[in-house]
């Protein structure tokens, strides 16, 4: 290796991608060379730059056509730019070329997932990890593949991978510490998930009272959740996170608790757990100011946090944008529109004038489930707020950008999940 080039990808290694780019270029400029193309590549694709980094790897092809790793380097960049039908031709093409490790199959089954090409992402993650076992976030995205498929117990099972365990640091709990009887135990159910997915996991409650425990507590991490989970009636005490059990709790996380009660026979598809709204229509448009006389349509367009870089795990990020979700409000009527978006912007309201701002109601689910039920309409993203209208028994139009998640699934207008919910997909949702 060249000093020049030495340097470039020492500054590469440190992290210093503009230094290294500089230098990468400096030495194309005297020599056209695949190699350095491809390390300008990546430098530029660790710096965003998406068109840049595709023409770089491209340079390096067209001086090196048959190299599996610049092959499967394009195919990350497209990934990154959105270009997923070709990214995966570039995946498939590497490992035909002989590029057959464990991130061979993992990259191509992150693809194919995106684009909700279910059965053949089950199969590469399976090869991954046949060659690399135990990597947490294969197994993640894994377990929701299979509960994409309703394969309850082995999706649940490999849920026990889920990211929100790696992401405080908890390893998963084992299989055989789980699986046991539930019957004379006092237990005490921990929460570790985000508010929309811990509402969705307490529909498994029953379960355990129906196997009968002697009783069933909860921990719960979040202090906006605990007056909501005291309105429910099976639940005998509701503990905030400082709480330090006795040692005669059987302690489950929450997140593992449908594993368990499908182990024990139980309904895979449980209803949500019913919660009587604490405010009146009436009350609610008296708050807001409003004739009760008005119709009300709610929005909702973004929730999740932002996607990370492919090849990362990418946590569910849930966008609309703002332009789009008019589309879906009812014709021919005239009506008062709610934002009901959580910590918007000041930018996001005046995209629609006229608009209240009920941002302010997610400080109390109770009060925020009130709203939700009194609304005539109410349209948006997969959040919190549908886990509430539907223990509230309300319903709601629900706009599934890209792939979603297993409770909406991948194909159809409706969910076994949220039955009376209305699906609307939008985006890349091939069917596998």
């Amino acid at each position: 290796m060249d000093q020049d080039l030495a340097e470039a990808v020492k500054h590469h290694e440190a992290g210093r991608f503009l230094e290294a780019s500089e230098l990468y270029a400096e030495i194309l400029n005297r020599e056209s060379r695949h190699e350095v193309w491809h390390l300008l590549g990546h430098a530029q694709l660790n710096m965003g730059k998406l068109e840049q980094a595709l023409h770089s790897f491209s340079e390096a092809l067209k001086l090196s056509d048959e190299n599996a790793l610049y092959v499967q380097s394009r195919g990350r960049a497209r990934a990154e730019a959105g270009e997923l039908e070709a990214a995966i031709q570039d995946f498939v093409k590497a490992i035909e070329l002989g590029l057959r490790d464990a991130e061979a199959y993992a990259l191509l089954a992150m693809a194919q997932e995106s684009c909700l090409y279910v059965d053949a992402a089950i199969q590469n993650y399976h090869l991954a990890l046949k060659l690399q076992p135990g990597v947490p976030e294969w197994l993640n995205s894994l377990a929701y593949l299979h509960l994409y498929r309703k394969n309850w117990q082995i999706g649940w099972d490999l849920h026990r991978f889920r990211a929100h365990r790696q992401a405080i640091g908890q390893p998963p709990i084992r299989r055989d510490e789980l699986l046991q009887p539930v019957h004379g135990r006092k237990i005490l159910l921990v929460g570790e998930q985000g508010l929309g997915d811990e509402l969705f996991f307490l529909r498994f409650v029953p379960t355990l009272i129906r196997k009968g425990a002697l009783s069933v507590e909860y921990i719960c991490n979040n202090p906006k959740l605990i007056p909501f989970l005291k309105k429910m009636e099976f639940l005998d005490a509701v503990h905030d996170g400082q709480y330090e059990p006795t040692w005669d709790y059987r302690v489950i996380p929450i997140g593992d608790l449908p594993m368990l009660t499908v182990w024990l026979g139980a309904d895979p598809l449980p209803n949500a757990i019913p919660v009587r709204p604490i405010m009146s229509r009436d009350r609610v448009y008296e708050e807001l100011g409003l004739n009760k006389n008005t119709k009300t349509v709610g929005v909702t367009f973004r929730a999740g946090l932002s996607l990370g870089p492919f090849g990362s795990y990418r946590a569910l990020g849930k966008h609309v944008d703002p332009d789009l979700i008019r589309e879906f409000f009812p014709k021919g009527e005239d009506f008062q529109l709610l934002l009901m978006q959580r910590d918007i912007t000041a930018g996001e309201k005046k995209q629609f004038p006229g608009a209240l701002d009920c941002s302010s109601w997610h400080d109390d689910l109770l009060k925020l489930q009130s709203l939700l039920v009194a609304l005539d309409h109410y349209i948006g993203v997969s959040s919190t707020s549908m886990h509430l209208m539907a223990s509230a028994g309300g319903t709601a139009t629900v706009l599934v950008p890209g792939s979603g998640d297993f409770r909406w699934g991948y194909e159809g207008d409706s969910s076994p999940w949220f039955p009376g919910f209305q699906i609307i997909r939008l985006g890349n949702t091939q069917k596998p």
